[in-house]
């Protein structure tokens, strides 16, 4: 299974809804995609959250969120015209000279799954994929 390691606080956004990723560069996968939150973080992410929604930025705090695979969501489709200078639909969250990958069905894991994150689109080893669907299977049967 594909992992993409995202810098806090923007990968807890994407578990509150934040349905694209910008990205510099594209890629031709397409499927599930475990989304790692980085040891990163980035200030820049509570003030963009803010500006939208207030609440969304609220509790976003890089001594209390998380890292390693936080959540799974599925890469349906990547928009590339705003590379291309031109104009596009994709939201509020769609960053101007950015490729735009294209989240749906996003879903929290109960509990992260610990695991040093990679540059790039990166394969989850097998033991951390067991860990992400157990812990899928067990709140699919609640």
């Amino acid at each position: 299974m594909k992992a993409l390691s995202v810098g806090r606080p923007w990968s807890e956004l994407i578990l509150r809804g934040k349905n694209v990723e910008n990205r510099t560069w594209n890629t031709r996968y397409r499927g599930p995609l475990l989304i790692h939150a980085a040891q990163s973080w980035n200030p820049e992410g509570v003030r963009f959250a803010k500006q939208l929604d207030d609440s969304l930025g609220a509790g976003l705090n890089k001594h209390t969120l998380p890292t390693g695979i936080v959540g799974i969501a599925h890469l349906t489709g990547i928009c590339t015209a705003a590379t291309d200078g031109r104009p596009c639909g994709c939201g509020p969250w769609a960053m101007p000279d950015q490729n735009h990958w294209q989240l749906t069905g996003i879903r929290r894991l109960p509990e992260p799954v610990p695991v040093k994150g990679a540059l790039g689109l990166w394969t989850a080893t097998p033991a951390v994929v067991t860990a992400v669907n157990a812990q899928l299977d067990q709140e699919a049967s609640r």
